[in-house]
């Protein structure tokens, strides 16, 4: 018998597990994003150093009122431009018009999220603030 010539069995049993290797990359890929989006960098701010009202501030927009402290990545929630002004009391995105208030809700598309709250911590200690910014 020839070694050249494979079963139909066999041929078709290695045809199925080369079939399963685009579904292995996307899931690989789909994890790998996913693994990469969960890393957080600590970033750290004197709490003296953070004025009343909103603040921009590289990765984040802090939100300082009397009653508390709010703490938005200063991505827009549409396509993750850089949020960096405001208008009439209100935070712009410079890419494509969407409006936020103040406190992260929606006010107008095209982005259909609101602002993503970043969780902190207070370092009482050197009085500042730790905030959690996904890397």
């Amino acid at each position: 018998m020839n070694n050249d010539i494979i079963s139909r069995k066999k041929f078709l049993k290695k045809l199925g597990i080369a079939a399963l290797i685009p579904f292995g990359a996307a899931w690989y890929s789909s994890v790998a994003r996913d693994v990469a989006y969960s890393r957080v960098n600590k970033v750290k701010l004197k709490y003296s150093e953070i004025e009343n009202g909103i603040t921009f501030k590289d990765e984040i927009i802090i939100n300082k009122k009397e009653d508390g402290i709010k703490i938005f990545s200063s991505r827009c929630s549409h396509l993750g431009c850089k949020l960096n002004k405001m208008d009439k009391n209100e935070i712009v995105c410079p890419c494509h018009g969407s409006r936020f208030s103040i406190d992260g809700k929606i006010i107008k598309g095209p982005a259909n999220n609101n602002l993503k709250e970043l969780s902190y911590s207070f370092n009482k200690s050197a009085k500042e603030i730790v905030i959690d910014v996904p890397a």
